[in-house]
């Protein structure tokens, strides 16, 4: 099984003594964007803009259990003319541009012409939705309101780390004012609190030198900071620099195998484990199967994380890929050992996974036999995502 949701991990969610039904729910307009800008103008509101993908799951949770809270409801519907556009199809695509939407779901809050007033990226719950709603109608917390102040030339670091966490709320580009900011400060300023924190969650270049700054005076930063915390700032950077490359189209091998190279040259007591998964996503880029099971097989031996469930959910996503993309009997044997722990684990879509790894490996009966466990542990046990139909299909597969 290559996704796993187990039911006991689902955020947001609130176990009530009491459930009273929820009969009242967003009124979304009809009509076109100017249509619903003209009723907005005529009602002197904000519009609430449920910009979003008919693919997108958060989306889905939200529109079944948010927008359907008849405290949302009320609060939304008093406040707001809201709409509800798909950004991928119709006006929704000129939207999307104007509104530089690139994620979802993306609720957004504009005036009655348009113009952005608040942002924000993902979904959240019933309280932090309502929340989110009265930020954009508070003229000091509204993200319009930081940017302009931004835009004005604002720049202490309060300001900044306040502005940096709503631009990276509203799921746009941090990059770009951090490293802006990081030039106008002097190495020494970035040893102060507020400037340490936007380092430690919004630089991601290595080569910034701010960042060489730090490396270069890691006794100072560890005395204030603590060593477990600057060790996980100089992890992400690096981490982020790699992953850039990574993603990158047009880089080529030598450019990350450079980058490794430096990384190593800087003695970072993390190296090891930092570079065993970014090789691990290097070599998936580059479809090189069986240097990817090389790389797991490092991770799996020595860099696992000590929690037990996100033990089994990397064991578990790395025996899925080799499966599905490994054609060594080797490797699939080896994948076999690892996945072991799979199987014991009692979670029907990890021991999906196993069965398949043992059908793949013609051990065709031991597979079935495997596979009728998961059917009869998720009759008792549901696993969200991963149904008795779905494993009745894969045992009936098996069996021909």
């Amino acid at each position: 099984m290559k996704k796993l949701f187990l039911l006991g991990s689902l955020l947001f969610i609130s176990t009530p003594s009491i459930v009273y039904a929820q009969n009242r729910s967003i009124h979304f307009e009809e009509g076109s964007w100017r249509d619903i800008q003209k009723k907005a103008a005529k009602e002197n509101k904000l519009i609430f803009l449920d910009a979003f993908a008919s693919w997108c799951g958060p989306c889905k949770w939200m529109a079944k259990n948010v927008f359907t809270n008849d405290t949302v409801a009320d609060y939304f519907n008093s406040h707001f003319v809201c709409a509800k556009i798909d950004m991928e199809i119709g006006e929704g695509k000129d939207i999307a541009k104007q509104l530089q939407v690139h994620a979802y779901p993306n609720l957004l809050f504009t005036d009655a012409t348009g113009n952005m007033v608040h942002r924000s990226v993902g979904s959240r719950p019933v309280q932090e939705f309502i929340a989110l709603a009265e930020d954009a109608q508070n003229s000091e917390k509204a993200y319009s309101t930081l940017l302009k102040k931004y835009e004005q030339g604002i720049r202490t670091p309060e300001f900044m780390l306040a502005f940096l966490r709503a631009t990276e709320d509203a799921g746009l580009d941090t990059k770009a004012p951090t490293n802006a900011y990081f030039a106008t400060i002097k190495d020494r300023e970035i040893l102060k609190p507020f400037n340490w924190s936007i380092l430690y969650n919004y630089l991601d270049d290595m080569n910034n030198l701010k960042f060489k700054y730090l490396l270069n005076n890691l006794e100072k930063f560890e005395t204030i900071y603590t060593k477990d915390s600057v060790s996980a700032c100089i992890y992400r950077v690096y981490e982020d620099t790699c992953n850039r490359i990574i993603r990158n189209p047009k880089a080529n091998k030598q450019s990350y195998f450079a980058l490794k190279e430096n990384i190593q040259k800087s003695k970072f007591r993390e190296s090891g484990k930092l570079l065993a998964y970014t090789d691990l996503a290097y070599y998936r880029s580059q479809n090189d199967w069986e240097q990817y099971a090389t790389s797991a097989e490092n991770i799996i031996l020595h860099y696992l994380p000590e929690n037990k469930e996100q033990q089994l959910e990397q064991i578990n996503s790395i025996c899925w890929t080799i499966f599905e993309k490994v054609a060594s009997e080797k490797t699939m044997t080896k994948s076999l050992l690892w996945g072991d722990a799979l199987l014991k684990s009692s979670e029907a879509p990890y021991m999906d996974t196993y069965a398949n790894i043992l059908f793949k490996l013609g051990k065709k009966q031991d597979a079935i036999q495997t596979e009728e466990k998961v059917i009869a542990l998720l009759k008792t046990k549901p696993a969200s995502g991963f149904t008795v139909e779905d494993a009745e299909k894969t045992l009936e597969g098996f069996k021909k």
